[in-house]
Parts: structure tokens; C-alpha cells; sequence
């Protein structure tokens, strides 16, 4: 059973994921070995709204997004093979970002984290406990986005500067916890991703000589997830209530 008990909404410009501070704890927690999480209610967020969904669309759009990810791979060695022209007298910068695809909402799995300090139930009975969460997200890149890099960016991507945003929520929810389990809240981010190919070509004068230097000359296979901030601030992503008889190890 899933309840919201509070909501508290904030938006932050951070590039940190932050962790849980709260802790409560039904009864003494055993030291246990081995057990298997299995998933209680698997819920997203808006507007300050928890709304259940299936169990199993963590599973679906995993395997949607394994299948993209299998399509870019080969975009990817196709993309490696591409050169830029520069003109020997060329004295600007020409470097570019040149996205070859964008692919809306996409369920980050590498991203999956725990986000609320577990719960356990060390009583005879069913126990009705808040678990309190929190959780930050911004892009990731596979690559170092320097602020010349992120203009480059800026003017190719789709959607514009909104790709490098963060959004942070912190909330309470109440969960029925079974006799001798834990219980905890972990959360998958959805995502949106540009995938393509940053060309850095920059030139320059050197003062003594008057010769055309070319400072920069290089290609580099770009790919962004960008968080997706939903109107109330918070991150849209699945929040899943997850159960076991031992404690999280993630």
C-alpha cells in the first residue's frame, strides 16, 4: 500500500546526486545474507501526485531502450568514419556540433539508484512506516563539456539550452511493511538523448609570425542524456518501492 504523506518540491541548479539523510527503523534489523528485492508498486511523480503504474513498465521500457541503444552502436561506427573540411585560411572557429539523432524519454538504467534510507519491520505485524526520498538530476555526457563545447552544443542540440538543466525532488511517502522485511524507494530517471558527432576545428594567428595556426583540429562521438524537469521541479523518472528480507546493497 502507497501513500503520500508530504510533498516538498525543490529546484536546484547541482550536478550532485544527492542521497537520503532520514533513518527509521521498526524494531532491531538482523544482520541477513542473501534475499531477493522484489518490487512492491512502481509509481511516478507529478505535480506533486503519485501516480501507480505497471510493475512491469520498468522491465518494457528497459528493453526499449537496450533496443535503441543497439541502433545507435551503429550510427556510432558509421559516424567515426566522417571528416571535416577546413580551409587552410580559415581564422574562426569552426567547431560544431552536428547531432545525427534524438530519441525522446528514454528510461536511463545505468542511472538506477536508491534514494531513500531503508525501513525495516523487526515486529510481528504489518507496520505502516514514511519513507523519506530525495533525488537530483542533471545531463551526463560521455564526454568532458567544457563551456566552449556546450556552446558548440547549444546551437545543435534539440531543445536548445534546456539539455543541461537539473531537477531535485524531496519527498514522503507511507508503505506497509511486511514482519522481517526492509523497504526503500530507488528511482530509474527517464531521459532525453542527442547522440552525434562534436567537431572541434579552431584557428588562430600567431602574433609574432602572422601564420596561421590551427589550434584544434578533432572529432569526437557525442552523446547527452538530459534530464527532464517536470512543471512541479522534480525529475520524471519510476520510483519504485522495492521489499526484501535483507538490507539493499545499492
Amino acid at each position: 500500500m502507497l501513500k503520500f504523506k508530504s510533498a516538498k518540491l525543490v529546484v536546484a541548479l547541482s550536478t550532485v546526486l544527492v542521497a537520503s539523510s532520514f533513518s527509521s527503523v521498526v524494531g532491531a534489523a538482523p544482520v541477513v545474507k542473501g534475499g531477493d528485492a522484489q518490487v512492491e508498486q512502481t509509481f511516478i511523480v507529478k505535480d506533486g501526485v503519485a501516480t501507480v503504474v505497471p510493475n512491469e513498465t520498468y522491465q518494457n521500457d528497459s528493453l526499449q531502450t537496450d533496443t535503441a541503444e543497439a541502433n545507435k552502436e551503429q550510427i556510432k561506427k558509421n559516424l567515426a568514419e566522417s571528416k571535416g573540411n577546413i580551409g587552410i585560411y580559415s581564422l574562426m572557429d569552426l567547431s560544431y556540433y552536428s547531432q545525427a539523432g534524438y530519441i525522446s524519454r528514454v528510461l536511463r538504467t545505468p542511472l538506477m539508484r536508491r534514494i531513500s534510507t531503508p525501513v525495516y519491520n523487526g515486529t510481528t505485524s504489518p507496520a505502516t512506516r514514511a519513507l523519506t526520498y530525495t533525488t537530483t538530476q542533471t545531463y551526463t555526457a560521455n564526454i568532458s563539456i567544457t563551456a566552449s563545447r556546450k556552446a558548440y552544443i547549444d546551437a545543435g542540440i534539440t531543445g536548445g539550452v534546456s539539455w543541461s538543466q537539473s531537477a531535485t525532488t524531496t519527498n514522503t511517502i507511507t508503505a506497509t511493511i511486511k514482519p522481517g522485511e526492509y523497504n526503500w524507494v530507488d528511482y530509474t530517471p527517464y531521459m532525453n538523448n542527442s547522440y552525434g558527432t562534436l567537431y572541434e576545428n579552431i584557428w588562430n594567428v600567431d602574433p609574432t609570425t602572422g601564420q596561421t595556426v590551427q589550434l584544434s583540429n578533432g572529432q569526437y562521438w557525442t552523446d547527452i542524456y538530459s534530464a527532464i524537469k517536470l512543471p512541479d521541479g522534480s525529475p520524471d523518472g519510476l520510483y519504485r518501492v522495492m521489499a526484501s528480507t535483507s538490507p539493499p546493497t545499492y
